[in-house]
């Protein structure tokens, strides 16, 4: 009985949203391990089904956070959720997830897996879904080839069934497709990838052709050793250091009072590129911090992976920032 009143408790515990990260709650909510599931898929279930119920603070972090506890726990029961989560309308979406439906998402498939790839396929194969759910996918066999849970064999198979397809016509996915395929250096694929371009297939402001050529021409060592690197790719195994940095938390909240002379620093509107993060579509819920990777795709748009490209001036860039005066 005591068990069942704690229970309830951690999980009203974790949807109180006050501003401040509830640590404390995540970190009771571990300890009480596998006995906490069946309470997390209900609540997860109860959103799926009524997802506008949930547009709330509390809703939203209750809901987030129960994804990121059984991601730990390798809820096999949370991988079909998580699948019918991938088909709900693109509002319901981007309002549900915010940024872990491009960030955590795939993370959430791979750590949840019970052997079922064809919902995966299924999933990136339906037009009519959401193309970040449907990217989701598709990176979630990078997830699963990382922690050696289906092999690179398996993992060419299917994106080489995926580019028949694909490669047939237009397609809004597949440019992201191909970025993926770069991130594990999947040379075995370099001609359906070539083949793409050829056909005019692929939205080169994702993705250019001279971009794929320059990754192909890396050491295969390196390349592979960099995709085991590449912390996009892991298994949740921290919910509170995978949380602990978003926006969404006021003790993470830092101002900057920007002088005229130093919003011109590199010749870099700072101003600029410290407003320029929006908020979650009006509803009050900040964003994540933006947190780039040194093998993430650089968002300048050019292709190449963020410690090839813009890096050394985000680092200058920083250091200007941290020179300026703060607002408190």
């Amino acid at each position: 009985m005591n068990d069942n009143l704690d229970i309830i408790g951690i999980i009203n515990s974790i949807g109180i949203f006050d501003g401040s990260f509830p640590k404390k709650s995540i970190q009771n909510a571990i300890e009480f391990g596998d006995k906490l599931e069946p309470e997390l898929l209900q609540l997860v279930e109860r959103t799926i089904a009524s997802p506008k119920d949930n547009y709330s603070n509390e809703g939203w972090q209750s809901f987030i956070i129960s994804l990121f506890l059984l991601s730990k726990l390798r809820s096999k029961a949370a991988y079909k959720q998580l699948i019918n989560i991938c088909k709900l309308p693109k509002e319901e979406l981007e309002i549900l997830l915010v940024d872990c439906l491009t960030e955590d998402l795939h993370k959430f498939l791979g750590s949840t897996f019970n052997g079922d790839l064809e919902s995966l396929r299924e999933i990136i194969f339906d037009e009519r879904l959401d193309v970040f759910a449907r990217t989701a996918a598709i990176k979630c066999y990078l997830v699963l080839l990382k922690d050696k849970i289906i092999t690179r064999e398996q993992v060419i198979f299917d994106f080489k069934n995926i580019f028949l397809k694909f490669n047939q016509k237009y397609s809004e996915i597949h440019a992201n497709f191909i970025c993926v395929c770069l991130d594990f250096h999947s040379d075995e694929l370099i001609d359906e990838i070539y083949s793409s371009f050829k056909n005019e297939l692929v939205d080169e402001s994702i993705v250019r052709l001279s971009n794929v050529k320059m990754e192909f021409k890396q050491i295969k060592s390196e390349a592979f050793s960099d995709f085991k690197s590449d912390e996009r790719y892991d298994l949740i195994k921290d919910p509170i250091e995978e949380m602990k940095w978003w926006d969404c938390w006021k003790e993470n909240e830092t101002e900057y009072n920007l002088t005229p002379s130093g919003s011109e620093l590199l010749g870099v509107s700072l101003k600029h590129l410290l407003d320029s993060k929006p908020n979650m579509l009006g509803t009050g819920i900040m964003q994540k911090k933006e947190k780039i990777g040194r093998n993430d795709r650089c968002p300048c748009g050019s292709g190449l992976k963020y410690k090839k490209c813009c890096l050394s001036l985000s680092t200058q860039i920083s250091k200007k920032i941290e020179t300026l005066p703060n607002k408190r």
